[in-house]
């Protein structure tokens, strides 16, 4: 069954979005290896609230991270990919800044699926999303991505 497959990047209309503070690239490494992620537990680490912060959904450094409220939709999407999840906390501490949750995912090569695949390469990983996968995922109007079509052959 071929359909269409489209590449998840970030939205570079965003000006100021959430940036964490205080995850190691070492520690949460771009290229999220199996190995890398096992050593992964509950983090907290920090963000700083500033005017005009966009509150994305999807973070792409240090490594890919996935909002709360999108989680459980990957989670149906791939019911084999694995999640550690990474809480950020305001630095400096107001009122108007609340905790934001993130999920770190990780699709085992082998359990690549119909609806999501996660293609690692040297230097680059790269999340693509079945047609109906990426609709489930605008239909939610997720803040700071956008799909791009790609080219696939040779998929099953």
């Amino acid at each position: 069954m071929e359909t269409d497959w489209f590449r998840l990047v970030e939205d570079a209309a965003l000006t100021a979005p959430v940036r964490p503070v205080g995850l190691s690239y070492r520690a949460y490494p771009y290229f999220m290896e199996e190995k890398s992620f096992r050593r992964l537990s509950h983090k907290v680490a920090a963000y700083q609230p500033q005017a005009g912060m966009e509150y994305c959904d999807f973070l792409f450094a240090p490594t890919f991270m996935v909002g709360d409220r999108f989680q459980l939709l990957f989670k149906w999407l791939a019911p084999e990919m694995e999640f550690c999840q990474v809480t950020l906390m305001p630095v400096p501490e107001s009122a108007e800044a609340k905790p934001l949750h993130y999920w770190v995912p990780f699709l085992p090569i082998a359990a690549a699926g119909q609806r999501i695949r996660c293609q690692r390469q040297r230097d680059k990983v790269t999340w693509l999303f079945s047609l109906a996968a990426a609709e489930s995922i605008l239909r939610r109007a997720p803040l700071g991505i956008r799909f791009e079509p790609v080219e696939v052959e040779g998929w099953a």
